[in-house]
């Protein structure tokens, strides 16, 4: 294996940025208010239910939400409520086995979708978690993801795969058949750095996180650059290592801002419309949420990764302002500052090799 790709399981890589002009922080609530959440630390072997580093989250067309519980190295699918209804994967399995699953796309058909990073694979499975196919290729020649992470699918049945390594997209047919990529590492437009999220919309328009570059880019479906926006870290409608992104039968965009620990709704083509998240261990706050998901009602899902649950939020009409006082409000009010505040992302274990703010997970022992 290229020293490239070696995982370093040595220790935790903390990386602490002192900001001297302070963290923006939104007032109030951002339009989004907490529903439910569920999970809790602990092992595969502890029994169902309970996450380890979930990576990935996605919806299916009845509502039912699917988990990559990573660590445990397992596929979860619950009801919108959080009941667990079955699993899936475990690396002692030989057939649709695997060990660390990173991301999960489901299509119009409820097919269900995994880019796994052990093995670099993609595998295909359905609703229930039987196995359907599997692709997988290790290198940078057309069509192979060498480190397949983020992971979509349009209305056609094609999908979308984001190569961490080669920062690049691939697409594929819904059995694996190279189609296109485009992509090359770098900050210009339509380039990319650690892209790892990625969303389709109804258009088949194309969203990417791209992490090492703090920003979402668009293109059509043939990798025409279309638009970008984020870059700034703290700003309104600005992005800090964003890791995951969705889309709403709208078109509007949903961020994970991962290294600000909130969530963040843009236009299509990126106006800011609202935000909501901070760092914390309670309802509606945030420990490096890495991806998110929106199903058809408009309710979101998050993976809240280091608190190990899933959180879900729905639309609100009312907002707090800062003093307390709860309004109704059709606008959303920019941010202010904390000035000398103080941002501790941990970022854990890393791939060599991969930019700033791009990390994987390693298993407790």
């Amino acid at each position: 294996m290229k020293t490239s790709k070696r995982i370093f399981l040595a220790g935790v890589l903390v990386i602490s940025l002192l900001v001297f002009s302070g963290v923006a922080t939104a007032q109030g609530d951002r339009g989004y208010e907490f529903i439910t959440s569920w999970g809790t630390e602990g092992a595969e072997w502890l029994g169902t239910g309970q996450l380890d580093t979930p990576l990935g989250v996605a919806v299916d067309s009845s509502g039912n939400v699917y988990v990559a519980d990573t660590n445990n190295n397992r596929i979860q699918k619950f009801t919108p409520d959080g009941t667990f209804l079955t699993e899936w994967g475990h690396e002692w399995t030989d057939t649709g086995g695997f060990s660390s699953p990173i991301r999960i796309a489901i299509d119009d058909s409820d097919t269900v979708y995994v880019t796994v990073l052990q093995d670099h694979s993609i595998t295909k499975f359905t609703s229930e978690g039987e196995f359907l196919k599997k692709w997988r290729w290790e290198g940078s020649g057309d069509g192979w993801p060498d480190v397949p992470f983020g992971i979509a699918a349009d209305n056609a049945g094609n999908v979308y795969v984001t190569d961490l390594e080669n920062n690049r997209i691939i697409k594929f047919t819904s059995n694996g058949t190279y189609l296109t990529q485009w992509g090359s590492k770098g900050s210009g437009e339509g380039q990319l750095n650690g892209p790892t999220g990625i969303a389709v919309d109804n258009a088949g328009n194309v969203f990417v996180a791209e992490t090492g570059n703090d920003r979402i880019i668009k293109f059509a479906s043939n990798g025409t650059f279309l638009t970008q926006w984020g870059e700034g870290w703290f700003g309104k409608g600005q992005l800090y290592a964003p890791y995951g992104v969705a889309v709403d039968d709208a078109g509007d965009v949903y961020v994970a801002d991962t290294g600000n620990n909130r969530i963040k709704k843009f236009t299509s083509d990126g106006t800011y419309l609202t935000e909501w998240g901070s760092e914390g261990s309670g309802n509606g706050e945030f420990s490096t949420p890495q991806d998110i998901a929106v199903d058809r009602s408009g309710t979101v899902y998050v993976a809240d990764t280091y608190n190990n649950r899933i959180q879900a939020f729905g639309k609100s009409d009312l907002e707090t302002d800062s003093s307390g006082t709860v309004t109704p409000s059709n606008s959303v009010p920019p941010p202010t500052t904390s000035p000398g505040s103080v941002i501790f992302v941990i970022l854990g274990i890393m791939i060599a090799a991969l930019p700033f703010g791009v990390v994987l997970p390693t298993r407790r022992k």
